[in-house]
């Protein structure tokens, strides 16, 4: 097993991420930028728990939600930067999610990253289709998590690039 941790599964409930490393800190978290806000949206309440606690120990602000109703709700009633939601959701998938993001003007420019355990071409496809900007397969790793944090929200300046 690598040093990375990953993020969902079957893990205990007081499980801590592993920054990569018996030694290794965590990145400092910069005070001369604005923190990021991510929506995370999944119904799984362990995944959300898992990946709210390693953002929020790299400084970024989480808001969490676990349906696509609440999710838009969230969306409308803050500043997000980005917005990472899981495919398979009660009331509507990640793919109407997108769809109805995109359709507000406020929310249209947010980049939107799908998580699911769907890893096919036909699912990266219709998530682009829809407006998704990246996609990570499930498992989710630590790292590909750090990766997407400087991909996407670099951009928007609200997070800084290591």
């Amino acid at each position: 097993m690598t040093n990375s941790t990953v993020v969902g599964g079957n893990y205990p409930q007081n499980a801590t991420p592993d920054w990569g490393g018996a030694s290794e800190a965590p990145p400092p978290v910069r005070q001369d930028v604005r923190p990021a806000t991510v929506l995370v949206v999944d119904d799984d309440v362990d995944m959300t728990n898992l990946i709210t606690r390693y953002l929020e120990t790299v400084g970024v602000r989480v808001i969490a939600a676990s349906s696509g109703r609440q999710c838009l709700n969230l969306a409308a009633q803050h500043k997000i930067d980005l917005l990472l939601t899981d495919l398979s959701l009660p009331e509507m998938d990640g793919f109407a999610i997108c769809r109805a993001v995109k359709a507000l003007p406020d929310l249209a420019e947010v980049p939107i990253v799908i998580m699911s355990v769907r890893d096919d071409e036909a699912t990266r496809r219709e998530g682009s289709q829809v407006g998704a900007r990246d996609f990570l397969a499930k498992p989710i790793f630590r790292r590909q998590l750090l990766a997407l944090l400087d991909k996407h929200l670099a951009r928007a300046r609200a997070y800084p690039p290591r």
